[in-house]
């Protein structure tokens, strides 16, 4: 008998945000093969939104540094 995964969407997201940038690819890398191995499994949807929320938490990342750069600083001004 197979069980589908729930996630509980806040909790995952705050998960996020301690996980290191190696532990994010590789969740993401992982649960990518996972679809690839089984595109119509039960938990589908829930590597999916793994994927999505690794790769926000990365891009909000990038923008804090973006932002913080002197390149983006001195446009504002």
């Amino acid at each position: 008998m197979t069980v589908k995964k729930t996630m509980d969407h806040g909790a995952y997201q705050r998960k996020t945000k301690a996980m290191t940038e190696e532990e994010l690819y590789y969740t993401m890398r992982d649960c990518k093969q996972a679809m690839e191995a089984n595109p119509n499994g039960i938990n589908d949807g829930y590597y999916a939104d793994e994927i999505n929320y690794c790769s926000m938490e990365l891009y909000q990342r990038r923008q804090v540094l973006l932002r913080s750069s002197p390149y983006w600083v001195n446009k504002r001004r």
